[in-house]
């Protein structure tokens, strides 16, 4: 089991993603395996500290079977909404799922948001959300 982290991309409006996900997409896409745990980088944010923000993440599954992916509760501080608990997402077969986490309930004392993955390996890519957004 690995340890696999991913660096947010800063979104940039009226700027193309490169490409996201799938067997012939750029290095945008993290490959985490199933039984991986994940974390994902947020110190990046505001002069290298980690603040409140919201993560807009991808998440595709690389094979016909279904995968579970959950997102650890928080530290508090500086998760100020870490008391809601872990989120499990679940993804079908083939399927693709984009969700918005919010670092006031997900991220961890260290900066990161953390979680881990089962039954099938996914494709995972990360981009911060627009201040205010």
């Amino acid at each position: 089991m690995a340890v696999i982290t991913l660096t947010p991309i800063a979104l940039v409006a009226g700027v193309a993603t490169p490409d996201l996900l799938g067997a012939d997409a750029d290095d945008s896409a993290v490959d985490v395996a199933a039984t991986d745990t994940f974390r994902i980088d947020c110190r990046g944010v505001g002069a290298g500290k980690a603040v409140q923000t919201k993560i807009l993440l991808v998440i595709e599954t690389q094979t016909a079977g279904a995968a579970t992916v959950t997102f650890d509760a928080g530290d508090y501080p500086p998760a100020m909404t870490q008391a809601k608990g872990s989120l499990a997402i679940s993804l079908a077969a083939s399927d693709i799922k984009i969700l918005v986490l919010e670092s006031a309930r997900h991220l961890q004392n260290d900066g990161y948001i953390t979680g881990s993955l089962i039954t099938t390996a996914c494709y995972m890519v990360a981009y911060y959300m627009p201040v205010g957004s």
